[in-house]
């Protein structure tokens, strides 16, 4: 038993002191000099056999290299930009060179990031996983040229690389190329369809032509191939496109869903401003009536909001809302213009949510003016947000989330339950979005709460590329 141990101990070393392929390491797979992916195991052992050699002589280069290679697998961000470093005190290598150009980014230090790849290239010119992260990080600095240029030598090398084509379909999505941005990201989609990245990207591209029904399908895709942060993103993500295509309840059931993944979530809501309609209970319960049909009462309570602030853009938006299904195209006007009079000025201006309520006002405006032009009868048609509910259903109030200086959420409930998500793909929508609120369950979010805020202070995320938006663009995007 001992000696079978042994001899696969030796195996072991005997593979990883070869070279290593670190050809995937973005992904975080290590390959060894076959192509065969280390398990955890192997890494681990990898490690132990070269602390010990670095014990009789810490200036190995490959030692130090190939420690640093596997402690950045493993998480180990300083400690491996540290053997790396001194790995090439003598001569550098494209591996050590594509491995600290990949700490540099995690890091947010886009310009040495781009430096220790160009070295990689240098190096290597043929090394493809170089070339299209530094086109991933060009993008995140907005420079779309050089990104082009590099991402377009990786897919000269290897054209069916899922994660070149996704570089370059982003770069044609920031270049408002839209058509040229799909036909590239849905080629990617056909290789790789569970990758959330791809996903992510595609539903920004066709929110950017506002064609909803396909982003919603992509970024519930992304949902689906995500973990922790980047799924409650995914939901993020999956809530705006539902707020834009009319239906508010499904919306507030994904924000539901994204605020369970903590102050990183939180933060993102509420750097795009989706805190406006989430953080005050009043406003909850005036959507809530709204999703009732009750729009007499959720115009009382709203104006209560609006008379305290009229740049609270949320509140002039859901009373046009509800005067238009009231039938009242006068007042519905009115409130209309108001989100076109704040929403262009000051910090709205800067929020995507802001940008959303401006851009859904005015099309409700044209919609009016158009239905006025064709004499129609205004007051017989019905606006989006309204919900059958099952008979019987009680008449509970929505709650607001509040999280505390430590991130935890809390609400006035003694056994707040985690919301479950459905298996069931995406049903199909009706034409009018008005119609597809109805199949809305939004039950998690109709209870009690007291008057508390979702953001009760300022809570910044560990890591810069938290500070995600859905808006396709590098500055405040989390999509590669």
């Amino acid at each position: 038993m001992g000696d079978t141990c042994s001899k696969q101990r030796k195996a072991i070393i005997k593979i990883v002191h070869n070279t290593f392929d670190v050809s995937q390491l973005s992904s975080g797979i290590l390959l060894n000099f076959n192509k065969k992916a280390l398990n955890q195991q192997e890494i681990n052992d990898a490690i132990l056999s070269y602390e010990s050699r670095l014990t009789k002589d810490s200036e190995d280069p490959l030692a130090n290299l190939n420690m640093g290679i596997c402690l950045y697998v493993q998480g180990f961000l300083e400690a491996a930009e540290n053997h790396i470093l001194k790995s090439m005190k003598n001569s550098a290598e494209y591996r050590g060179c594509f491995v600290l150009g990949l700490i540099a980014q995690q890091k947010s230090n886009y310009e040495e990031s781009i430096n220790f790849f160009e070295r990689a290239i240098s190096l290597h010119t043929l090394f493809v996983p170089a070339l299209w992260k530094i086109a991933e990080v060009h993008l995140k600095i907005n420079k779309i040229k050089p990104a082009k240029k590099y991402v377009k030598r990786a897919i000269d090398q290897e054209p069916e690389n899922p994660d070149a084509l996704n570089i370059l379909g982003l770069a044609y999505l920031q270049s408002a190329k839209l058509s040229k941005a799909l036909q590239i990201l849905n080629k990617a989609y056909e290789i790789l369809p569970d990758s959330s990245k791809i996903n992510t990207n595609l539903g920004h591209t066709y929110k950017a032509q506002e064609n909803l029904k396909n982003a919603i399908k992509h970024y519930e895709l992304s949902a689906n191939n995500s973990k922790g942060v980047q799924q409650g993103i995914a939901y993020i993500d999956l809530a705006s496109a539902y707020f834009e295509y009319g239906d508010i309840g499904q919306s507030l059931n994904y924000f539901k869903e994204a605020v369970e993944f903590g102050p990183q979530v939180l933060y993102i809501i509420k750097n795009k401003g989706f805190d406006l309609m989430l953080s005050k209970v009043d406003i909850l319960r005036g959507v809530q009536e709204i999703l009732n049909r009750d729009y007499d009462d959720a115009i009382k309570r709203l104006k209560y909001i609006y008379a305290k602030n009229k740049s609270n853009l949320i509140s002039a938006y859901l009373m046009g809302l509800a005067y238009a299904n009231l039938g009242n195209a006068e007042k519905a006007q009115k409130y209309y213009k108001e989100v076109l009079k704040y929403g262009n000025t000051g910090i709205n201006s800067k929020k995507q949510f802001a940008k959303t309520l401006v851009s859904k006002a005015n099309k409700a405006l044209m919609k009016i003016k158009e239905l006025k032009s064709e004499e129609n009868s205004f007051e017989d048609l019905e606006f989006e947000g309204a919900t059958d509910f099952p008979e019987g259903s009680p008449n509970q109030i929505p709650y607001a989330l509040d999280i505390s200086k430590s991130g935890a959420i809390s609400r006035n409930n003694s056994n707040p339950q985690t919301p479950k998500r459905s298996n069931t793909p995406i049903k199909e929508f009706n034409e009018n979005p008005g119609e597809q609120a109805a199949s809305v369950d939004i039950s998690e979010l109709i209870k009690q709460s007291p008057r508390y805020p979702l953001f009760t202070s300022a809570v910044k995320p560990s890591l810069k590329q938290f500070a995600a938006s859905a808006d396709p663009k590098p500055e405040n995007c989390d999509i590669f």
